[in-house]
């Protein structure tokens, strides 16, 4: 059977007029992709990629968009966040820590339950957090707010499996340097033994020098 990006003719047909049906019912296309998913026995993530992928595609073919749409809807790319917008978003979270609120509890809120402006919401702090930590320690110091432990807020704990082989590591250098300390040990004790004898063979040379010195000295006197 025919497929597209994995998904079979029927699939996309269903798909196709499902969404449609609930853009002229003004329902929300999550509704749309969660019930699909259930049905197939697919993620609401791929439902969802598939559908906007979907869409650009057929904007680009009209034999496609023909095939299975009356009319194709329009889909928009979000608006990129501004400074002000960014600032904002992150004075809304700092303040939802001041009342001990969690960032998502925030972010549904901010929301109002909209899962793709949640999403859109989550992915810019994400993204804030990562790239621009700054920005939000700045802030929460000029909203007297103290932030958790740990790089803005965010609590840093290594991961078990990390910190095994951190441990491993650290005891295999440890114990290359004690072989290297052994081994330089072990040299220089060869080395001071080959002295000691070196010693002992001149000591024994001096000795018989100085004794064969003594008795030419006697002859030559008698």
């Amino acid at each position: 059977m025919k497929t597209l990006m994995g998904f079979t003719d029927d699939e996309v047909a269903e798909l196709a007029s499902a969404a449609e049906q609930a853009k002229i019912n003004n329902e929300k296309l999550t509704v749309v992709f969660e019930d699909f998913a259930k049905k197939h026995g697919r993620a609401k993530g791929s439902v969802r990629n598939f559908y906007y992928e979907f869409i650009r595609m057929c904007s680009q073919d009209e034999e496609l968009k023909n095939k299975y749409f009356k009319n194709l809807p329009a889909v928009s790319r979000p608006k990129a966040f501004d400074k002000d917008e960014e600032k904002f978003l992150i004075d809304k979270i700092l303040n939802g820590k001041r009342q001990n609120k969690s960032v998502r509890r925030v972010i549904s809120e901010l929301s109002g339950g909209d899962e793709k402006l949640s999403l859109r919401y989550q992915n810019k702090y994400r993204n804030i957090l990562k790239n621009d930590p700054e920005l939000i320690d700045k802030t929460a110091t000029e909203m007297g707010v103290a932030l958790p432990a740990g790089p803005s807020g965010a609590d840093v704990k290594v991961p078990d499996i990390i910190m095994k082989q951190l441990k491993t590591s650290i005891n295999k250098l440890v114990d290359n340097i004690s072989r290297s300390v052994r081994d330089e040990n072990v040299e220089l004790k060869r080395k001071a033994d080959l002295l000691e004898q070196e010693n002992r063979a001149l000591t024994e040379i001096l000795k018989r020098y100085n004794a064969e010195s003594f008795s030419a000295d006697r002859i030559v006197t008698q």
